[in-house]
């Protein structure tokens, strides 16, 4: 269990940097791997921390994209960090297919889920 101050701390510096928050808290789920299927998100991957500098710059961002590159987990985790620690935000997820927007809100709703306990309780 962590102490008040170090929660505090841990707690500031998500909402201040989101490379920190998605490097040590983001949690996926690899539907693939029956052992072992929650991995952290891979932000060792310069093309991920490239996009999520540019999700902090620019107001409107369109991705091509090809399966498997974990960019719609970057995306949702984006978006769950600036819905949990910066008031007054409207977020919309949209897909081809409503089924399809709703699996992306549930990876929102894991990564949530699986964030340390003091980072719920505060928001």
């Amino acid at each position: 269990m962590l102490s008040a101050r170090i929660a505090s701390d841990e707690e500031k510096r998500c909402k201040d940097d989101l490379l920190y928050f998605l490097k040590k808290f983001v949690k996926t789920l690899d539907e693939h791997d029956t052992v072992d299927p929650i991995k952290p998100l891979p932000m060792d991957k310069q093309y991920l921390q490239d996009l999520a500098s540019l999700f902090l710059t620019e107001p409107l961002l369109l991705i091509e994209k090809s399966r498997q590159m974990l960019v719609t987990w970057l995306m949702i985790s984006c978006c769950v960090w600036d819905a949990q620690f910066h008031d007054g935000r409207r977020i919309a997820v949209q897909s081809k297919k409503e089924q399809d927007a709703n699996a992306i809100l549930d990876r929102g709703k894991f990564i949530y889920k699986n964030e340390p306990e003091f980072l719920r309780i505060a928001h």
